[in-house]
């Protein structure tokens, strides 16, 4: 499967509970069960597990054409110690001239009471950090609160990018295991970007199609829209090994690389790419 793909992708206007976490709880929703398990049962021994790693991007009207505007969850069930440090949420971001945006921070952790209730503790927002790493890039940074073996996590932010051109790498699989592993784009019919997965596992994947207009220099324009989900689930940790080169050369993930802009009226700009496309 390391072959590229090519991909017509498009933006629609996006709800937190879309078709891309079809059976997935929502924010803030913990499951008594969770918070009972004990070791995650497609990977025995993991210090923690990730209930949930998921992303949406989608094409919006920016400051001077299109930008981009991806959202991000993230639920980790804490079963050591050792897996207190995923509690510890750091995330650098291009901030010169806001290219990128960093907002709409949110996190709980929960836990069990002596009585077996769930109990929610909300991170205060003055806990969430802001350090200049140097002119272009900065690390926001947090920690959970009142977490300890046992706690699920959990924590959201969106990121807006003043960009048409640029899609993150998805990574399905990490240092611990993971449940479920989502990844969904609507972009513009226009971009085509081609796709190089390194899966080794069935990917889900499903698509619909839709038109939506965007408001660019004060003109609407309408755009056919392909909007594209993929997911894996019970995907097991990767560890690192003596002589491994690079840790992530070896996971389980999705690049992409636009190609080309392609017009309605039939006209194209090419775009250099180093992935093979058909």
């Amino acid at each position: 499967m390391r072959r590229a793909l090519l991909i017509y992708c498009t933006g629609i206007l996006f709800t937190f509970s879309a078709i891309a976490q079809k059976n997935q709880p929502a924010f803030g929703v913990v499951d008594k069960a969770d918070l009972e398990m004990k070791d995650c049962d497609f990977d025995k021994g993991a210090e923690a597990l990730k209930l949930i790693d998921w992303e949406s991007t989608e094409y919006q009207s920016g400051m001077t054409g299109f930008s981009t505007f991806s959202r991000y969850r993230t639920r980790i069930k804490i079963f050591t110690e050792k897996g207190l440090s995923y509690a510890e949420v750091q995330i650098p971001y291009y901030s010169r001239a806001d290219i990128e945006r960093l907002e709409d921070i949110e996190a709980y952790t929960y836990n069990l009471d002596a009585e077996g209730k769930v109990v929610s503790t909300k991170l205060d927002k003055s806990a969430i950090y802001r350090k200049k790493l140097d002119k272009r890039h900065t690390l926001l940074s947090f920690a959970l609160p009142a977490v300890k073996p046992g706690s699920v996590i959990e924590y959201k932010y969106t990121m807006t990018r003043e960009t048409d051109s640029h899609l993150d790498d998805w990574y399905f699989q990490d240092k611990i295991p993971t449940l479920y592993s989502g990844y969904s784009l609507h972009i513009p019919v226009i971009f085509k970007f081609a796709v190089n997965p390194i899966v080794t596992m069935k990917l889900d994947i499903n698509e619909s199609v839709n038109e939506e207009n965007y408001k660019l220099r004060d003109e609407v324009y309408s755009f056919k829209v392909l909007n594209k989900n993929y997911a894996l689930s019970n995907v097991p940790a990767i560890r690192k090994e003596p002589y491994m080169s690079s840790f992530k050369d070896y996971l389980q993930k999705l690049s992409f690389e636009l190609s080309r802009i392609e017009f309605e009226n039939n006209t194209s700009i090419l775009l250099t790419t180093t992935l093979p496309k058909f």
